[in-house]
């Protein structure tokens, strides 16, 4: 498989960003493994391979270099910029997607919720409680400070790799632009399998998990197929990027059985 120019140049700039040598050879470990596991995904239907390939590697290539596994890194960034930022799409383009699926009075479960305005904008749809973990303690308590008169919403700051929940708690779980900033890091192997169980821990019988990703359905749904998971993908949906036409975000629907 031959990378495009336009990869190469990439590569090479996220080379001269990154000053530490190991930490690239591992990003560029992960990388190959990812190419892997997408090669062998696909083996079985080599229609549209390569551009599928291409496309996914453009898109990690693309991210800065890897720093988002780092508490203190989003402590420094919430800190500087406390202004709401909305990852990939706003709940408003999401809801025709996914609303079907959202229980009125359940209990929802938002995955590293950072400062997006998402689970505000949700509590116009269903009559439950949305509970937002972050690991960043600055942006939990900036969101508790914001939206203190909301009693539906609840703060909490902990890991995604380990929270202080009750098994089978939540009815709906959304995840958006998580474990997307999981795999430009140089754990992200050891790490997205950890989140990925944690989620699947805390889901009652029958809940749903949304994800909403740039990754194409050829290498996320690799994360999510192992054994010890008892759910099915209900549907995969796109989202036209809000100022890349012609381009897609994926909403991948899982339901724990």
């Amino acid at each position: 498989m031959m990378l495009s120019k336009q990869q190469l140049n990439c590569a090479s700039l996220l080379a001269k960003n990154t000053m530490h040598k190991t930490k690239l050879l591992h990003f560029f470990m992960n990388l190959a493994a990812l190419i892997k596991e997408t090669i062998s995904s696909q083996q079985h239907d080599n229609a549209g391979e390569s551009d599928i390939i291409d496309e996914e590697l453009e898109n990690i290539m693309n991210c800065p270099p890897p720093q988002y596994d780092d508490k203190e890194y989003w402590d420094l960034r919430y800190e500087r910029d406390p202004e709401s930022f909305e990852w990939f799409q706003p709940w408003s383009r999401i809801k025709s997607k996914v609303i079907q699926y959202l229980q009125k009075d359940g209990q929802v479960l938002n995955v590293g919720c950072g400062n997006s305005t998402l689970p505000i904008e949700m509590l116009s749809d269903f009559n439950g409680t949305i509970t937002n973990i972050d690991f960043s303690s600055v942006v939990i308590n900036q969101m508790k400070k914001q939206y203190e008169s909301e009693k539906r919403l609840v703060w909490v700051n902990g890991d995604c790799m380990s929270t202080p929940f009750e098994n089978e708690s939540f009815d709906f779980v959304i995840e958006k632009g998580t474990i997307d900033s999981f795999v430009c890091t140089l754990e992200s192997t050891k790490k997205i399998p950890k989140i990925i169980e944690e989620i699947y821990r805390v889901m009652k019988h029958k809940a749903y998990l949304i994800v909403i990703s740039y990754g194409t359905p050829s290498t996320r749904n690799t994360f999510f197929k192992s054994s010890q998971f008892d759910w099915c993908l209900q549907e995969v949906k796109e989202i036209e990027k809000i100022n890349e036409p012609g381009t897609f975000h994926y909403v991948y629907i899982w339901q724990k059985n």
